[in-house]
């Protein structure tokens, strides 16, 4: 679990819960965090609980707007991560994950987080499956929720985000994607930058 940001890992790598609680999540991280304190894999002392229950809010209030009972937003912001539709509140105070489609992430943001993934884990490999682009933890199948067909359609379309550094291949009955040059050398914030720069022109 990385030492950064250890509430997002977990909640989006670790917790396979669909349908949740804050208090079940923050239960279930302050149990991960002494596992991982006692393995003395992470720093410092004894967390408290209240810490751990202020985190798994703040990760709540990331995806999901607390709104008024005018149907207004409080305080009259919004996270910008609410439009990713990747937590859905339910009745009784329960959330759920939204596994699907995410229509408003870019492809070339997806781009993004699957090289940085495929170097941060696999280095050395050329290809990758949908199964482990979907499932493994810190795989963007994981951290944006992505299902394996809405996953499938975006490999699809990598070889022209990519410039064809990346391409997709479903010979062989197999699905996956392969690298044509080496991982490491793929600097994986080009891909967003050429897009973002493009719209700063059109602008």
């Amino acid at each position: 679990m990385p030492g950064r940001a250890t509430t997002w890992y977990f909640a989006f790598n670790e917790f396979n819960d669909a349908i949740f609680t804050r208090e079940a999540l923050s239960m279930r991280l302050m149990g991960r965090v002494e596992e991982l304190r006692e393995a003395g894999r992470l720093a410092g002392g004894r967390i408290a609980r209240s810490t751990i229950d202020r985190d798994a809010e703040c990760f709540v209030r990331t995806y999901v707007s607390k709104t008024t009972k005018k149907g207004l937003t409080e305080d009259g912001l919004e996270s910008p991560f609410a439009e990713l539709g990747l937590l859905a509140p339910l009745a009784g105070g329960a959330l759920q994950f939204r596994r699907g489609p995410k229509p408003s992430l870019p492809d070339e943001v997806f781009a993004l987080a699957l090289v940085d993934f495929w170097q941060a884990h696999f280095p050395t490999r050329g290809t990758l499956s949908v199964e482990t682009v979907a499932h493994e933890p810190g795989s963007p199948g994981r951290v944006f929720l992505l299902d394996e067909d809405s996953l499938a359609e975006r490999l699809e379309r990598i070889g022209e985000v990519t410039v064809g550094a990346i391409e997709w291949d479903e010979g062989a009955g197999l699905r996956q994607v392969s690298a044509r040059r080496e991982v490491s050398s793929l600097a994986s914030l080009d891909f967003v930058r050429s897009t973002y720069a493009a719209l700063g022109e059109a602008a």
